[in-house]
């Protein structure tokens, strides 16, 4: 049930639309020479994720086609989207301290950037 408050988008197009402007955040345009930090990109990432598979985030007021209701053009870009955002996740837990601090060296800031940088080039194909 939605609140009354959110707005549903239905169609591929208004979806994707709205999901290029939700994608186009900090926690993935900023790269490492602006990252600020990696616990909060880590957090926005989550959501970028849930909003991808499920259609809805807590605290945002529009919702769009969950994943599996997309064509399968843009079902294949956002499940790769998905995909990278999951190994970004991957890497910051991986370095983890048992403090719960992200600890990483340049490699592993290098590989996020590489994949932040892959997620935009699949959000400027979800445009085509």
């Amino acid at each position: 049930r939605l609140s009354p408050t959110t707005y549903s988008l239905t169609t591929d197009a208004a979806s994707i639309k709205n999901l290029r402007e939700y994608l186009d955040r900090g926690a993935l345009r900023h790269l490492q020479d602006q990252e600020g930090d990696y616990e909060r990109m880590y957090g926005s990432l989550e959501k970028v994720k849930k909003f991808i598979l499920s259609g809805s985030v807590e605290g945002y007021p529009i919702t769009i086609k969950p994943l599996s209701l997309y064509s399968d053009k843009p079902k294949a870009i956002l499940r790769a989207i998905e995909h990278r955002i999951t190994d970004i996740l991957s890497i910051c837990d991986r370095h983890r301290t048992m403090s719960g601090i992200v600890k990483m060296g340049n490699h592993e800031l290098n590989q996020i950037d590489q994949l932040k940088t892959q997620i935009f080039q699949l959000v400027r194909d979800l445009k085509a």
